[in-house]
């Protein structure tokens, strides 16, 4: 009968032979820059609709802080920033140009953002 071999141990010893020579980090070539993206205009003020309570009773979808995206590219960063600034407005229509335009179907505490062909966000209204 064949002594029960240790997987575990075996397992740590070919991890650790496999590591190399060890380099201290004083010792280590420091790395190129990285070049990034630019930053976009995210640092605009974004209008409060608190500041007027007759703004917040005509503005169920919160249109009014989405009026600061106009003219920003609609790529995921944009759409998420404007959706976590709208909130709690969950219910947003993106449409682009050439979409179907649906029946007139008027839901007070949606956002319509329609995009222009460039891809930005053209303009934003309840509805």
């Amino acid at each position: 009968m064949r002594p029960i071999a240790y997987p575990a141990a075996a397992l740590a010893f070919l991890a650790l032979a496999a590591c190399g020579d060890a380099v201290p980090v004083e010792k280590m070539e420091k790395a190129e820059p990285v070049e990034t993206a630019p930053i976009t205009d995210f640092e605009r003020p974004i209008p409060d609709p608190g500041t007027s309570p007759a703004a917040v009773e005509a503005d169920d979808c919160h249109a009014q802080i989405a009026s600061a995206y106009i003219g920003r590219e609609a790529d995921a960063e944009t759409r998420g920033r404007l959706l976590s600034d709208i909130s709690p407005v969950t219910n947003v229509r993106w449409r682009n140009p050439g979409d179907p335009v649906p029946e007139p179907e008027t839901v007070p505490n949606r956002l319509n953002v329609e995009l222009g062909e460039d891809g930005t966000i053209e303009s934003v209204a309840c509805g």
